[in-house]
């Protein structure tokens, strides 16, 4: 704010230019508005609205006024003046000019609708004020105007959620939006940024608000999603959703204070995300604890697979352990799994294998049991080879012998190839 603003005879009397504080204008002023620039007239104020004209007469010895803030500019009489005369934001103003005419040069200022007439006792005064009210007078009207786009684009979002469909181009139009309003407020060193970033902020702080209901919709969504794949076994379909979802948990808490009310909407979110993907290492421990307890190789098998399925998808996640056990705990306990699961695939073949010994080589089931073996060790033996880490005896020698059963089988019965 300019501490003082030289007018000719500002609210005073006589013709003598003088300096006067700008104090003075004190009372005529909003919060955060400032004056910038002033001119001052001998002819008083020329008002034309609706092709009517009327002119605004100063007293004796007294001067009009043009005043110009960082928001408004006004028009008063001098003395000691109550209130202008007339009043328009810079927004509004679609013209400000000087124009020479053979006599004189006069100030005009336009808006849509108005036009004010003004004779300058000092034009280079007028002149800076007319400079500065076009250029910072455009940058508001464009501030306004960007500012409206991003509330119908947030009107548009608002909209879009209440029906269940996704917000995400109309916020993505409203945040481009405010990208621009703050080039509006930040591209001219004339331009109050200040005052127009106080502007923005509201907006702003709504869409933030916005983007928050959006994400938690789309994690009551995806909770959903990680739901119906644990249950249909698609763990992978499990933590694709649960990543995502956690993804958007972090970016909401970005846009909120502790203190906002979405806050316990966010922690309720989360509690529910990490309750259905806890539900998912509970049904593997489980599932560990039975292939533990089981006699029967074949259950232990579909029991140890079970418990690998949902292991392994964990730790390919793309944030293992954001949910759950670490990685180094998923490690661990994937190496262990597989190491039951190939012991259970053994002794699976094992049995077929002695199955088939037992029934005899002429028999004809016999040639399916040494089959049924075979398959058990070969699906050992891939484990074996893409979890190196995990122990156990070398299959080869095993499968090739019941290879050679299952060949043998099928000869004896003319089902060789």
């Amino acid at each position: 704010m300019l501490n003082r603003v030289d007018i000719a005879n500002a609210f005073g009397s006589g013709s003598a230019a003088a300096e006067v504080d700008a104090d003075r204008l004190a009372p005529l002023l909003e919060e955060g508005e400032a004056v910038q620039a002033a001119a001052a007239s001998a002819e008083g104020i020329e008002h034309t609205t609706d092709d009517r004209t009327t002119t605004i007469e100063p007293g004796d010895g007294s001067h009009a006024y043009a005043v110009a803030t960082n928001r408004r500019i006004f028009f008063l009489l001098g003395g000691e003046p109550e209130s202008p005369e007339l009043t328009y934001q810079l927004a509004s103003v679609t013209r400000a000019e000087m124009h020479d005419r053979l006599l004189s040069t006069t100030l005009q200022i336009r808006t849509a609708d108005e036009s004010v007439q003004f004779t300058p006792v000092d034009t280079d005064r007028a002149g800076a004020l007319a400079s500065y009210v076009s250029t910072v007078g455009s940058a508001w009207a464009d501030l306004e105007e960007t500012l409206a786009g991003a509330r119908e684009a947030m009107e548009a979002a608002r909209e879009t959620i209440e029906s269940g469909g996704d917000p995400t181009g109309e916020i993505q139009r409203a945040q481009m939006r405010l990208s621009k309003a703050h080039h509006c407020a930040t591209h001219d060193d004339a331009v109050p940024t200040e005052l127009m970033e106080a502007e923005i902020e509201p907006v702003e702080t709504e869409l933030g608000y916005l983007e928050v209901i959006s994400r938690t919709e789309r994690v009551e969504a995806l909770l959903e999603e990680v739901r119906e794949a644990r249950e249909s076994g698609e763990y992978d379909a499990v933590f694709e959703a649960a990543d995502e979802a956690t993804d958007l948990i972090e970016k909401a808490r970005g846009e909120l204070e502790e203190s906002d009310y979405l806050w316990g909407t966010v922690d309720d979110l989360e509690d529910d995300l990490g309750e259905a993907v806890a539900d998912l290492f509970d049904e593997a421990e489980s599932a560990c604890h039975a292939g533990l307890r089981t006699d029967d190789p074949t259950e232990a098998v579909a029991a140890w697979e079970d418990a690998l399925d949902r292991y392994r998808a964990a730790l390919t996640a793309d944030d293992p352990g954001a949910l759950g056990p670490g990685p180094e705990a998923l490690r661990f306990q994937l190496a262990w799994v597989v190491g039951n699961l190939i012991d259970a695939l053994v002794v699976a073949a094992e049995e077929c294998e002695r199955a088939g010994d037992d029934l005899g080589e002429d028999h004809d089931d016999s040639a399916d049991r040494y089959e049924a073996a075979r398959d058990w060790l070969r699906r050992a033996h891939r484990l074996a080879e893409e979890h190196p880490h995990s122990s156990g005896a070398p299959l080869e020698e095993v499968i090739e012998r019941v290879e050679e059963k299952f060949e043998l089988a099928q000869w004896q019965w003319g089902g060789a190839d």
